[in-house]
């Protein structure tokens, strides 16, 4: 993980207007997960997806030393990313798109990003983020015991990660505590 990783938004945005090039690359790639993830949510084509990538990463760009909280960039990223996804089917509606004959009509996928879908995606990114941040031995734990879909025995864990099945629990309480840390410095609660 580079030394950027580690800033906060309002870090990586001042650093942003001061032309650091890494801090841009930083910032594009946190946030590239939440973008795809609500173009899925929209089912768009791997090419409308870009579009709307670029489009969103544009509008970025262009409005970074105007965004008033940093702080809560990714709710800013959601809003824009949602209204570039309803203009993309808007225009393919309107103009009968023809790579794709059979598109829904948008007002058909209305439900998918309710207030509370839109919440749900903003705290998964920060989730992930918080994750990210944790040591390597820490965030490798809580990957293997949370973000599996079949929970592992702690002796499987303890072959993985070759520490002792002793140790897996009152090190997961540390790591926990942890995350709990980074959470509260990226403002989850």
């Amino acid at each position: 993980m580079n030394e950027y990783a580690k800033f906060t938004d309002a870090e990586l945005v001042a650093r942003c207007l001061e032309e650091d090039h890494d801090a841009w690359a930083t910032l594009v790639y946190r946030y590239q997960r939440l973008i795809a993830s609500i173009t899925r949510k929209f089912r768009l084509g791997a090419d409308d997806a870009a579009d709307v990538y670029q489009s969103v990463n544009l509008a970025l760009f262009q409005q970074l030393n105007s965004l008033r909280s940093h702080q809560k960039l990714s709710s800013w990223i959601i809003t824009v990313t949602v209204r570039e996804c309803w203009k993309l089917r808007e225009r393919a509606r309107r103009t009968g798109s023809l790579d794709e004959p059979d598109a829904p009509d948008p007002s058909s996928d209305a439900h998918l990003l309710l207030e509370e879908n839109i919440q749900l995606l903003e705290q998964q990114h920060l989730l992930r983020r918080a994750v990210a941040l944790l040591p390597d031995k820490c965030r490798t734990l809580i990957e293997v015991l949370f973000f599996r879909e079949s929970p592992n025995s702690y002796e499987e864990i303890s072959r993985q990660l070759a520490m002792p099945v002793a140790s897996i629990g009152p090190t997961r309480g540390r790591c926990l505590e942890k995350l709990k840390k980074n959470l509260e410095k990226i403002d989850f609660f």
